[in-house]
Formats: structure tokens, C-alpha cells, sequence
């Protein structure tokens, strides 16, 4: 629950405030000028209203309290949802992590709002922009607050069409070993839940049967082509490099080949086998700018560079 971190602050005075005011400043020099008792009390009634009104609101923000969640893989540019449980009420807000538009809170509810990612990376928190004028509407308050998110969300980057050349000695070997890579002398060496990304191909159609769900199979054989590709971030695009990885890491992947993915870390340098399109997504979420992996990595692997000088 999250009831701090923000103060609120007034950002617009409505006319019908300045109007108010300007009737005030009016009853008050009548009644410098005539002495006529009836003004004085309009004008302390007028003082009355635009100070309730305008002070009001900062209390109405500083009793909202907010919780969120959200699924733990995204990817930029594409929305996702953000469940929010909001105790409050006559306010508008917005998240202010990515983009999304105004929602209007009424009463203390429970909903979702869409946000679309603009940035790659992990999300441990999501920044909230609140704003209200109620109860009078003589006055606009603001507050900004950081709700963190109980299960980190892992931000993909966009995925750039790379194509991944496959090598493994020379070029009838390669065109060999891509093509038994997909047949039938791979050796199954267990089923999952199929994700984005997934060749058809690789569809078990007997668990698939069974489970209700469609599973697809993950191979294993000493045909099956290993390609690793070194992200390394520290050039001019760093994000332009995370999505080209992504592409050619995909493209590895429908190609059957067995895909290690080196990057740098905030922990350092790590190298690991991405088995599927969203183990891709989740290593590139958490690279850095850094000196990714230089091995060791498998023997026969064909190894891709992005960044830091090139593709080579």
C-alpha cells in the first residue's frame, strides 16, 4: 500500500476561484468605503468557500492510498495491463512509467489500466500522477507518487527482424546440420506450454492432446546447430543493439538452433542457453551497458557479435 512518497501541490486555480476572489477584493472595498456591516459578512463567507475549496483537495490526495501489479513480461511498445486497487475517490490518475491515459476513480474500486512500455529494462515500481479538485472544483491539486510492484516486471525490447546466418564448418555441413536440426534426429527432451514465437513445427501433439494446452517440444541431439550471440550495449544504441539481438535470437530459435545469449549484467557478465522467444525477451530486459560475456562458450557454436564495433 502506498500513502506517501508524494505532496500534493496546486497546479491550476479554476475561474470561478479568480472570480470568487475578485467579488471578495469588490466587498471589501465597499466596505472600506461605506462601512455597511452586510458586507463584511458576504466577504468572510466568500474567504469561507475559496479557502475550503482550495485547501480540500491536497487533503482528498493525501488520503489516497494505492497498490498495483502486473504480469512479469512486457515488451516495449505494446500494452499490458497494470491492476490497481485504489482507496480513494473523485480523482483522476494516470501512470506516468510508460504511457496511459486518464482513468476516473469515483469511489474506492479495484481495475486494470493499460500502460504501454516505452523503454526497455526491469520495473520494480511504477511512478503515478494523481489529481483532483473536489470537493468545490475552485482549486486543482497534483500529487505524484511511487508504488512499487510486488513482482518485478521484465520489459523486452522491440523485436528488430535480424536474420541469425547458421555456420558450423563449411557450407554443406552447415546446410546438413540445420536440416537434421529440425527432423526426426533430435531427441525430445521434454514438453512446455507453448509462447510467442514458438515454430509450429515443434507443436507435441500428444500433450497437447492430453493437457488441453498446446506444448511444444524441446529438443536435444548432436546435430542441433549452437549460435551465441554477444550483446554489447556500449555503443551509440544501445537499445537499437537489444533489438537486433532479439531478432536474430528468435530467428536462431525457428531455425532449431540451440541459442546462447552473452550480455553484461548489473551482477557482471552472463552467458546462458535461451530455449525460448520469452527467455530471450527476459535476458535483454535485464542487460546493461557494460563488457558482456566472452565465453566460454560451446565449441562448434557460431558466435554473432552486436554492438560495441559491429556485427561480425
Amino acid at each position: 500500500m502506498n500513502r506517501g512518497g508524494g505532496i500534493p501541490r496546486p497546479i491550476i486555480v479554476p475561474k470561478a476561484a479568480v472570480v470568487l476572489e475578485l467579488i471578495g477584493l469588490a466587498l471589501f472595498v465597499i466596505a472600506r468605503t461605506t462601512g455597511a456591516g452586510w458586507n463584511i459578512v458576504l466577504l468572510c463567507g466568500i474567504i469561507a468557500v475559496v479557502m475550503t475549496g482550495s485547501v480540500l483537495p491536497a487533503v482528498v490526495l493525501a488520503r489516497v492510498e494505492i497498490t498495483a501489479g502486473a504480469p512479469p513480461d512486457a515488451t516495449v511498445g505494446r500494452p499490458f495491463p497494470i491492476e490497481l486497487k485504489v482507496r480513494g475517490h473523485r480523482i483522476k490518475l494516470r501512470v506516468l512509467t510508460g504511457t496511459s491515459d486518464w482513468v476516473r476513480i469515483e469511489r474506492p474500486s479495484t481495475g486494470s489500466i493499460v500502460v504501454t512500455p516505452d523503454r526497455r529494462g526491469v520495473l520494480r515500481a511504477v511512478r503515478i500522477e494523481i489529481v483532483t479538485a473536489a470537493p468545490l472544483g475552485l482549486a486543482r491539486w497534483q500529487r505524484r507518487v511511487r508504488v512499487p510492484l510486488p513482482v518485478p516486471v521484465e520489459v523486452a525490447p522491440r523485436r528488430e527482424p535480424t536474420a541469425c546466418p547458421i555456420s558450423i564448418g563449411d557450407a554443406n555441413a552447415a546446410a546438413e546440420t540445420t536440416t537434421n536440426a529440425t527432423g526426426g534426429d533430435d531427441i525430445t527432451r521434454g514438453v512446455r506450454e507453448y509462447v510467442d514465437g514458438d515454430p509450429i513445427r515443434s507443436v507435441h501433439w500428444p500433450a497437447t492432446a492430453r493437457t488441453g494446452t498446446i506444448m511444444i517440444r524441446e529438443l536435444e541431439g548432436p546435430r542441433r546447430p549452437q549460435v551465441v550471440i554477444v550483446a554489447d550495449l556500449r555503443g551509440p544504441d544501445p537499445e537499437g543493439v537489444a533489438s537486433r539481438a532479439a531478432g536474430m535470437a528468435d530467428d536462431a530459435l525457428r531455425q532449431g538452433a540451440r541459442v546462447h545469449l552473452a550480455t553484461a549484467e548489473v551482477d557482471g557478465p552472463q552467458v546462458g542457453e535461451v530455449p525460448t522467444p520469452l527467455h530471450v525477451g527476459r535476458r535483454l530486459a535485464r542487460a546493461v551497458v557494460g563488457s558482456p560475456a566472452v565465453g566460454p562458450f560451446p565449441a562448434e557454436a557460431s558466435v554473432h557479435h552486436l554492438g560495441g564495433g559491429g556485427h561480425r
